[in-house]
């Protein structure tokens, strides 16, 4: 935490500015005996507590790749092959937190606004996944007549293990097909980035002068407006607030699933002092 006043006049103004920075650099050094890892949740994807890593571990469903990174299409159906085994998406755990609230007055106006950053961390939002599936996203509006093709290599099935055969895939699936697909083989389509800038509070009060209050039983009398959760200035999530936890327990994160719009609250603050 730092505590700062840039400006300090003598007119009476007065700008005060607090900045808090927040950073776990915890890892899962050990588990149980004979245990790697703990599951903690299941939401479509999973939520493990994973030895030797931060706290959280999202692991699901993602699509075959080839050593050069590309998706292995089945030459059959032109649609991406699931990998047999889950994999990483990512992990919950931010790579800081900070907040920077900062506070302005002069001749008893006051002024304030508190802005919190996060950066990094995983969500899996299974909103975007079943608007893809769906097909109410926006990206789906990609939906031409003639079909679209899925981005890879065709694959060949050798005694039961696919492999590339390096050509390209030209094959076309219905936008249904391909959609479908998008949504339910790969996880990571909808896995996102959880990092966000906020304008969590706005506050403007004024305190009526010493002067006026003379005559009354009051020592100090303030009145203010606040608002708060007033707006999201960066994210990286298509529709949805990232803080939003859909978990089912206290030990889970990172997954949004079907969630209301967070609480925007407006309010009036009296404060008096005998």
């Amino acid at each position: 935490m730092l505590n700062l006043t840039p400006i300090k006049t003598e007119s009476g103004f007065t700008w005060n500015s607090n900045v808090n920075f927040g950073k776990n650099k915890g890892k899962i050094i050990e588990i149980a005996d004979g245990l790697d890892q703990i599951l903690l949740e299941t939401q479509r994807a999973q939520l493990y507590l994973v030895k030797g890593e931060s706290y959280g571990t999202l692991i699901g469903s993602v699509a075959l790749k080839d050593a050069n990174g590309n998706n292995l299409i089945n030459p059959n159906t032109g649609l991406l092959i699931k990998d047999p085994t889950p994999r990483k998406l990512g992990n919950v755990t931010p790579d800081f937190r900070m907040g920077f609230d900062n506070n302005f007055s002069y001749k008893g106006v006051m002024f304030g606004f508190l802005i919190d950053w996060q950066k990094g961390g995983k969500v899996f939002s299974q909103t975007n996944m079943w608007l893809d599936y769906t097909g109410n996203s926006i990206r789906t509006a990609d939906r031409p007549d003639d079909g679209l093709v899925v981005k890879g290599v065709v694959a060949a099935n050798n005694n039961g293990v696919w492999e590339s055969t390096d050509v390209v895939n030209t094959k076309t699936v219905s936008a249904e097909e391909y959609w479908h697909d998008h949504a339910f083989t790969d996880f990571n389509n909808d896995v996102y980035d959880a990092s966000y800038v906020k304008l969590r509070q706005i506050n403007l009060g004024y305190s009526l002068p010493g002067k006026i209050l003379d005559k009354t039983p009051f020592g100090n009398l303030s009145i203010g407006l606040y608002a708060r959760n007033v707006m999201i200035l960066y994210s990286k999530i298509p529709g949805m607030d990232p803080e939003v936890n859909s978990s089912n327990n206290k030990n889970g994160a990172g997954f949004e699933s079907n969630s209301i719009p967070s609480t925007r609250s407006l309010g009036v603050s009296l404060k008096a002092v005998f």
